[in-house]
């Protein structure tokens, strides 16, 4: 399935839209890898993570339906927020977050002059808590992991409160497909900035829910030269990984406590597995310490992320001596591009880890 075209045209209409930066860092010990880019999605809209990008579609495509009972041709999100002004009613927009994508639903809520609900695990940093009500949105904490919060945000979602979950859920299926089409954003943008169409890429992409891989499944189908697409998961929480060994869709129950708090999801969502099962060509899964020591790293080079956004070059020096990824490429020039997820969103976890503050 190819991304709906208009969602980048959304995003480049947006006040203060960018393509995020793409810096260049040394190349990992993999034969044939020549260069090392990582993109990075710490900065976009004033959040630090890509997660805005499908929630702002998403939620765009949401309130228009709402409005006119289908969507239009074109969706802009000044011209949303007219239509909605003056309206006795409107909708609210929910969501279940382990953080980012919480805040980039309230962050979109506020544009459209919205209320918005987040619902959060119990054990959610407050720095991610905080984040979120300082968009204006109200947090209602599950005594429960992220699947459990997950299902509690859904029941919640009746009548006008308008459920923007980026995992699947029975009667939202569209919008996952939204969040997805939002994310496809990313892979826009890395095309242009690679410039070099004929290259083998390995993309090297984290696990949540599975729907930004999904989004990077599609890019990797859409190129002419050979993708080798890397997905990345914590090992307890390596559901993906674990459903590729069985051949079947697995959950791994938690409680999961791992440090890479946007990627422990306990299970992907069943409409990202059938395009996973087949488009995956490595799940690496870490350990803590693993994902800690990239960020140091990547803080050595000046490269400020958090644990997620490491995840991917952890996964990457892991391949790099365990030689998983040698059987994937064909000895000819290789570029390795990182999704780095996410800026520092715990930073007094951050610090303890790199030595210091974010700047």
């Amino acid at each position: 399935m190819r991304p709906d075209p208009r969602a980048l045209e959304f995003h480049r209409r947006l006040p203060g839209y960018e393509p995020t930066h793409l810096a260049a860092i040394e190349p990992p010990g993999i034969a044939g890898a020549q260069r090392m880019v990582v993109k990075l999605e710490t900065a976009r809209f004033g959040l630090p993570s890509f997660k805005v990008l499908g929630a702002s579609w998403a939620s765009a495509r949401r309130v228009a339906e709402w409005l006119a009972g289908g969507a239009p041709d074109r969706l802009d999100l000044l011209e949303l927020r007219s239509a909605l002004e003056g309206r006795p009613a409107r909708p609210a927009l929910m969501a279940a977050t382990d953080g980012n994508h919480g805040r980039a639903v309230a962050w979109t809520a506020r544009q459209l002059g919205l209320a918005a609900e987040i619902f959060v695990p119990a054990g959610t940093a407050d720095a991610r808590r905080a984040a979120i009500v300082g968009e204006g949105a109200v947090v209602t904490v599950v005594d429960g992991d992220y699947d459990e919060t997950v299902a509690a945000a859904a029941d919640a979602a009746t009548g006008d409160r308008l459920l923007v979950q980026d995992t699947a859920v029975p009667g939202h299926e569209a919008v996952v497909d939204a969040v997805i089409d939002g994310y496809s954003t990313i892979f826009a943008e890395l095309d242009a900035q690679l410039a070099a169409p004929t290259e083998t890429l390995v993309l090297v992409v984290p696990v949540g829910v599975g729907s930004l891989a999904v989004a990077a499944a599609r890019y990797a189908r859409s190129r002419e030269a050979r993708t080798v697409l890397v997905t990345v998961e914590p090992i307890e929480a390596a559901s993906l990984q674990r459903s590729l060994e069985l051949g079947r869709l697995v959950s791994l129950p938690g409680p999961h406590a791992s440090c890479m708090v946007g990627l422990r999801c306990g299970t992907i969502s069943p409409s990202a597995w059938p395009v996973l099962a087949t488009a995956t060509d490595v799940a690496v899964a870490l350990a803590d310490v693993e994902a800690d020591d990239a960020m140091r790293a990547l803080a050595e080079r000046g490269i400020e992320v958090g644990e997620c956004g490491a995840a991917s070059l952890a996964a990457v020096t892991q391949l790099a001596s365990d030689g998983r990824l040698a059987p994937h490429l064909d000895g000819g020039p290789a570029a390795v591009a990182l999704i780095a997820t996410e800026g520092p969103t715990d930073p007094e976890r951050w610090a303890r880890v790199v030595g210091r503050s974010p700047r």
